[in-house]
């Protein structure tokens, strides 16, 4: 009886062993593929974080380029007629400039760092306001802007390496 006892012990501390390897082995498994979706994620947000900011970069320069003719446009109007008039909704290039503008302001959302999403959605919005201004000052604030486009791409620059 007593070798039977032993065998049976044997056989219980056997399973015990055994029930722990592979407890151990799946949980090292599971910490293993989590750790891989992690860094399957961090990729994806880090090439997320690249394709936004550079969109943001292009949109910027249209919307940019759409103010400016927009504003070119007006002063030529004021030229012609003596009025300083905001042009018509249904104007082509009115539609161009507010499709950019929101590109710009969805993409916005989707950067990660807050500095730089303020940074891009507070001169957005300048650049949206100047595009509407009611009054020929805004000529002058359009030119103020072209310097403050300058440093808000001085700006995305090193953003975008950060994700290179």
């Amino acid at each position: 009886m007593d070798s039977a006892l032993w065998g049976f012990l044997g056989t219980l501390v056997g399973a015990a062993v055994t029930f722990l390897a592979t407890y151990w082995q799946l949980k090292n498994a599971a910490k293993m593929q989590e750790e891989g979706f992690e860094r399957e994620r961090e990729e994806r947000r880090r090439l997320l974080q690249l394709e936004t900011l550079a969109h943001i970069q292009r949109e910027l320069e249209h919307h940019m380029q759409h103010q400016d003719r927009v504003l070119a446009r007006r002063v030529a109007v004021l030229k012609e007629t003596g009025k300083w008039e905001v042009l018509p909704t249904d104007d082509p290039l009115t539609h161009a400039a507010w499709r950019a503008d929101l590109e710009v302001t969805a993409s916005a959302e989707k950067v990660r760092d807050d500095e730089t999403r303020r940074a891009i959605v507070a001169f957005n919005d300048d650049v949206r306001s100047v595009g509407r201004c009611k009054e020929l000052d805004g000529v002058d604030r359009w030119n103020d802007l072209r310097e403050e486009y300058a440093q808000l791409q001085e700006r995305l620059g090193p953003e975008l390496r950060k994700h290179i």
